[in-house]
């Protein structure tokens, strides 16, 4: 909420922030499955898609299903190791996006370090996509004006 909050001051974007049902229940994890259906129901557009961690496992499903099929992607902290635990097709997916994609990693993220986030990358085909790299060891990304500016760069 923080960078969406942010990113209204400083684009003309119409932000739509998706609140997940797992939230509702700590210690529960994502259902891509659930999410997917309140997304496909939705009326809304999404020219630009800001995903985090878990969000951006859904969001390579919606596009890869062409559910939505944004103009730009911003991605901070994929779940690499999640997302492989899991079994979710993270790298196949992220393989059908063909929208310009800015990937946001801390470099000791520990749910994908960077050597597997790098190696995800690897093993992928992009035609678009930028990586930005920051020097912390968590999965907070709480550095909101340096990230709001990226990404409303990013946006154009």
């Amino acid at each position: 909420d923080k960078i969406a909050d942010s990113l209204r001051t400083k684009t003309d974007v119409n932000l739509v922030v998706h609140y997940y049902q797992h939230w509702d229940v700590e210690g529960a994890n994502i259902d891509l499955d659930i999410e997917s259906k309140k997304i496909a129901s939705s009326s809304e557009t999404f020219d630009y898609i800001f995903a985090k961690s878990a969000g951006t496992v859904l969001a390579s499903k919606l596009i890869a299903e062409k559910i939505v099929d944004p103009k730009k992607v911003i991605f901070v902290g994929i779940p690499v190791k999640w997302a492989k635990k899991m079994s979710f097709p993270l790298q196949e997916w992220i393989q059908k996006v063909t929208s310009e994609i800015l990937f946001i990693h801390n470099v000791g993220d520990p749910v994908a370090d960077k050597s597997s986030f790098e190696a995800l990358l690897r093993n992928t085909t992009l035609p678009k996509h930028l990586v930005q790299y920051y020097p912390a060891d968590d999965h907070v990304y709480s550095n909101v004006e340096e990230l709001t500016d990226l990404v409303a760069d990013f946006i154009g």
